[in-house]
């Protein structure tokens, strides 16, 4: 097994949280091993942190990324373009920490998609990374609600109108059914390579249309940084979750070298699988939820069926596949033990994939966690 570990070195400030020196060298054991395929940090601009580790890996052979938010995660930052919910004003969010807010801005804004490539070129061009790996590529997901689903500013309402939807029949439908109609009536009919299909005809297109913008949007993105001679890398929640968050892993894995899929079967945050199939038992309904679990597997054993059901899809697809499943331990929003990392692993090797991405952090990984991967 090959592995790309991830550090998480803080929001956009001048001083990283991670320790170059003490990450180096949990990474010897692995490249003296030879199991270490690449590295991947961000996204502070302690810019000598970054130095230090390409330097180090670069004498091991081993390609550095740069981890770079893309949609979200600009606090602090003046002129960004924010998203418009439904409701008006912006999307409810969930804030994990100071330093990841998970509030989006809009990914139709060519300001917005500039300033991303601006960033990278003023602050970590200069660092020689070998590639970028994209993060916050997507829209709010569930956990703010029908209402706070996609964009409804002026720019992205012409672009419903342009795909032949009507953003005010849009508007009305979420929220409405925000207010208690989806409890009810909304079901989740069938699942493909292209999404899910839900019964309400304006909801199945608007969800539809929402992948289809963030993959213009972030086409562009992806195209700009590969002309900079960089490996691009995506970083996706797991794709029958994504889908409600505007991703579809088929369409997104065709402009990256690789895709991370996040399988976080342990995390109760953005991303965790059980708690992003909460978020859609609170705004989809009971009965949608049970769609889900019955099209995706049982939640018993912590969500291990619809894990299983995730890499088979996953196998199929025809770019680089890197599952991503938790390592580190950060209560109490998840606790790893040697065991549920032997248990992910197990699951990932019997699916036939030979590099994962253990995840998130590497410096709250426990050293008798990262000794079962070793």
């Amino acid at each position: 097994m090959q592995y790309v570990f991830q550090c998480f070195t803080g929001d956009l400030s001048e001083k990283s949280l991670a320790d170059a020196g003490s990450l180096l060298a949990a990474l010897r054991p692995f490249h003296e091993a030879g199991k270490l395929k690449a590295v991947m940090a961000g996204w502070s601009l302690d810019l000598d942190f970054y130095r230090q580790m390409k330097e180090n890996l670069a004498a091991w052979g081993v390609p550095f990324y740069l981890k770079m938010a893309v949609f979200s995660e600009w606090n602090g930052y003046e002129g960004f373009e924010e998203t418009v919910s439904a409701a008006g004003g912006g999307a409810s969010s969930h804030v994990l920490s100071s330093e990841e807010t998970f509030e989006f801005r809009c990914p139709t804004s060519a300001h917005n998609q500039e300033e991303v490539l601006s960033l990278y070129d003023r602050h970590f061009a200069p660092i020689g990374f070998d590639g970028v790996v994209l993060d916050r590529i997507r829209y709010s997901s569930l956990v703010s609600g029908l209402s706070g689903m996609g964009c409804f500013c002026e720019r992205c309402r012409a672009i419903y109108h342009r795909k032949g939807l009507d953003p005010d029949q849009i508007r009305e439908r979420l929220i409405a059914y925000s207010k208690g109609a989806a409890a009810t009536s909304l079901r989740l009919l069938e699942k493909n390579s292209d999404g899910w299909k839900v019964n309400d005809p304006v909801l199945d297109a608007f969800f539809r249309v929402r992948c289809e913008i963030l993959e213009e949007s972030l086409g562009k993105v992806c195209a700009a940084f590969k002309e900079r001679g960089l490996s691009v890398g995506l970083d996706l929640f797991a794709p029958s979750l994504g889908y409600f968050a505007g991703q579809r892993s088929t369409q997104l894995g065709q402009m990256a070298d690789f895709i991370k899929p996040m399988l976080y079967r342990f995390t109760d945050a953005p991303a965790g699988i059980p708690f992003e199939a909460d978020q859609l038992r609170q705004a989809l309904g009971d009965a949608a939820y049970d769609d889900y679990i019955r099209i995706c597997g049982s939640e018993k054993d912590d969500f291990r069926e619809v894990a299983e059901r995730e890499l088979t899809e996953l196998g199929k697809l025809s770019c680089s596949v890197y599952p991503g499943f938790e390592v580190n331990t950060v209560p109490p929003i998840v606790r790893m033990t040697p065991e549920r990392v032997a248990n992910m692993l197990d699951l990932v090797e019997q699916a036939g994939f030979d590099t994962i991405v253990p995840s998130w952090n590497l410096a709250m990984m426990p050293p008798e966690n990262l000794k079962v991967l070793n």
